[in-house]
């Protein structure tokens, strides 16, 4: 370490200035797109369109060097090449993610066999400005770039002796990044393309947990919360399937070629491989699926009904590529906006985010800035907890969903003015809302004394007059299923009745036949709303709820 500190104090250049954080890590300009185009930095099996650099001495592990490059040969050679690339990072910025993946540690190189972000990245350094303005005007349209983390290489030092180095066996890590890559590939093909016209997203949340599950990671739990009412719209069939056919998309490089019947085959394959074997269901869905993709049979049109997450698997299998898919809703198939998303999901996965186009990704920031929570999330393997709520945009409402507190992805509500002015009113009052398009209702949690929570309803009358609009609080008081029928006495019904009359209630008691249940509701018209108002209503309500 003394040689390093010495000769590059002499030479100067750029590992003078370098602080005792720094790491390099030096590659080529391949190399860099690939890097650019997947939002982060991988081993050489994981890479997509790998070629040779200084990870071959490692085994395909990442070496970042501390404060030089080393004079061996294999170094010296790369150091003279113009199409070298430098790549210098903090080490406190990487850290985190070569936990548990360190394969050595010295006085002279960190070497991790880890996913990094390309946002733990400082500087991109090449030798002049040509070199990087050649670099830039080259990148295909599904890499993203900026000019400004691009620097000149100027004086490189080096260290004055060989580093002797035995490089250590290294676990292959690609199907985990196979896997984050695919997942991001499927968020952002949602993000672009979703149809705004769904009334029911939680077909979307299915997705995801199953997804997510697909994962398999130990000591990793999926959660769900914020769903005050959790409809699970998906059976164990369903299940099955996309927990097979979600691995075997991941193995696809969708340039080569996409076949469909090849991919039932191996979902089959899989089937047959369980100990229980293949369930009489999907075995008939199998060879239906196969028939309609052989054209012995019609494409049926695949609308928002009956087996939604069936439909939304033959429409991908009909159509694997999202430029393709995107025509769909203009054919005869004529996809509900459901189906159509789940399609657009498993097609976006098929692909995978280093390999879509950067309409997809968007600028350098928010793509690198996705990219390294997608690893934050993923790689670094935390609980994982989904979560949905509702939020105002400039354009109305969007349904953000979310995993450990943080933006997944923000998926458009259809244009709806008297849902966004009550989404304002009651965002500024501090709560998180979810809302299903089939009842056009609001819905968030409410804490009574006792310490459980229970839902509360935002629930949208139908317009009087034009411009008139009004909603009604509700929440369920006493549940009247089963033997709780019981509870209701005559005389505690005309206790609610007597209450309702008295001068000092804000809100009243009534049956519901949907929750069948007493409720608690109260009306408000929307524009005469105020935060304050609203607040005091709530409250209120809150009150009655655990009155007794």
């Amino acid at each position: 370490m003394e040689n390093i500190i010495t000769n590059t104090s002499v030479q100067g250049g750029l590992f003078n200035i370098a602080t005792a954080k720094s790491l390099f890590y030096i590659t080529n300009q391949r190399n860099l797109m690939s890097f650019l185009g997947a939002g982060m930095i991988v081993p050489a099996a994981s890479q997509f369109r790998y070629k040779e650099d200084s990870r071959k001495e490692f085994n395909g592990a990442i070496p970042f060097w501390k404060k030089g490059i080393p004079t061996s040969s294999e170094y010296i050679d790369l150091v003279d090449d113009q199409r070298i690339v430098v790549i210098e990072c903090n080490s406190a910025a990487i850290m985190k993610y070569c936990d548990g993946f360190i394969v050595d540690d010295n006085e002279n190189v960190l070497v991790v066999n880890a996913a990094i972000p390309l946002s733990s990245i400082s500087v991109i350094y090449m030798h002049t400005d040509d070199a990087i303005a050649d670099f830039l005007v080259r990148l295909p349209e599904d890499v993203i770039a900026e000019r400004s983390i691009f620097k000149i290489l100027k004086d490189v030092s080096v260290i004055e002796h060989d580093i002797k180095l035995t490089p250590s066996e290294v676990e292959n890590i690609a199907p985990y990044i196979t896997f984050i890559d695919s997942f991001g590939g499927g968020i952002k093909a949602l993000e672009q393309l979703a149809i705004c016209d769904i009334s029911n997203y939680e077909y979307i949340l299915n997705l995801l947990i199953v997804c997510l599950d697909s994962y398999r990671l130990e000591n990793v739990k999926v959660s769900v919360m914020n769903l005050p009412k959790q409809t699970f719209n998906i059976s164990e069939a369903d299940k099955e399937i996309l927990h097979h056919l979600l691995p075997i998309l991941q193995s696809f490089n969708i340039e080569d070629g996409f076949d469909p019947l090849y991919v039932l085959e191996k979902v089959e394959e899989c089937f047959k491989n369980q100990i229980e074997g293949i369930t009489e269901e999907n075995e008939k869905w199998l060879v239906y699926i196969k028939r309609v993709i052989d054209a012995d049979i019609e494409v049926p049109v695949l609308a928002d009904e009956g087996d939604i997450f069936k439909r939304a698997v033959l429409l991908f299998l009909l159509r694997p590529d999202l430029e393709r898919l995107k025509n769909a809703l203009n054919s005869t198939i004529s996809p509900g906006p459901v189906v159509f998303s789940i399609a657009v999901f498993l097609a976006g996965y098929t692909t995978g985010l280093c390999r879509m186009g950067g309409e997809y990704k968007g600028n350098y920031d928010t793509f690198n800035n996705f990219t390294k929570s997608l690893l934050d999330w993923l790689w670094c393997r935390t609980g994982l907890t989904l979560s949905t709520s509702l939020q105002p945009d400039t354009s109305g409402v969007s349904l953000v969903y979310k995993i450990n507190k943080e933006v997944l992805m923000c998926l458009k509500l259809a244009p709806n003015s008297s849902l966004a002015r009550v989404l304002h009113k009651v965002v500024a009052s501090g709560y998180i809302l979810n809302y299903d398009g089939d009842s056009n209702e609001l819905y968030f949690n409410i804490q009574l004394n006792s310490g459980e929570c229970q839902p509360l309803y935002i629930v949208f009358f139908k317009q009087l007059d034009a411009g008139f609009d009004a909603i009604r609080l509700v929440t369920p008081y006493l549940p009247l299923t089963g033997s709780k029928l019981k509870t209701l006495t005559k005389k505690m019904a005309i206790e609610l009745l007597i209450r309702n009359s008295e001068e000092s209630m804000y809100c009243n008691y009534s049956y519901s036949e949907k929750h069948k249940a007493i409720v608690i509701e109260a009306k408000l018209i929307i524009n005469n709303i105020v935060n304050e108002e609203f607040d005091k209503i709530l409250n209120y309500i809150v009150k009655m709820a655990n009155f007794s």
